[in-house]
C-alpha cells in the first residue's frame, strides 16, 4: 500500500522542494515579462522619437522642394532634382496631404527627356 504524504517525511520534503521550484520558476517568468514589457516601451519610445525626427526632415524637404518651384517653376525644378513633372507634383501633393500619402494627379503624364544621373525618378 503507498504511503501518503503526511506519513513520509520524504515525499513531504520532495513536494515542498518542487512546489518551490514552481514558485522560482513564476517568479522568473514574472520578472523576464516585466524587463521584455520595459524594453518594448522603451523601443516604442525611441522609434516614435525617430517617426518624429523622419517626419521632420520630410518636411523639411518638403518645403525645399516647394521653395525650389516657387523660384524656378515646376519644370525647371524637375529637371534639377532629376524628376519627372509627374513625379515632383506627386510629391508635392503627398507632402501637402493628409497622413502624406499621394493624391492621384493624372493630368501630366510627361517625363524629363534625359534620365537622371543619380538614378531619380523619370
Amino acid at each position: 500500500m503507498p504511503r501518503s504524504p503526511r506519513t513520509d517525511p520524504a515525499m513531504l520534503d520532495r513536494l515542498r522542494q518542487a512546489r518551490a521550484a514552481e514558485d522560482a520558476a513564476l517568479a522568473a517568468i514574472s520578472s523576464a515579462q516585466a524587463h521584455l514589457d520595459a524594453a518594448a516601451a522603451r523601443r516604442a519610445t525611441v522609434l516614435a522619437d525617430l517617426d518624429a525626427a523622419v517626419e521632420s526632415a520630410a518636411a523639411e524637404l518638403a518645403q525645399a522642394r516647394g521653395g525650389l518651384v516657387a523660384a524656378a517653376g515646376l519644370d525647371r525644378a524637375a529637371l534639377a532634382l532629376g524628376m519627372s513633372r509627374a513625379a515632383l507634383r506627386r510629391s508635392l501633393a503627398r507632402d501637402r496631404s493628409p497622413l502624406g500619402r499621394a493624391t492621384p494627379d493624372r493630368s501630366d503624364t510627361s517625363s524629363v527627356a534625359a534620365p537622371s544621373p543619380a538614378g531619380g525618378e523619370r
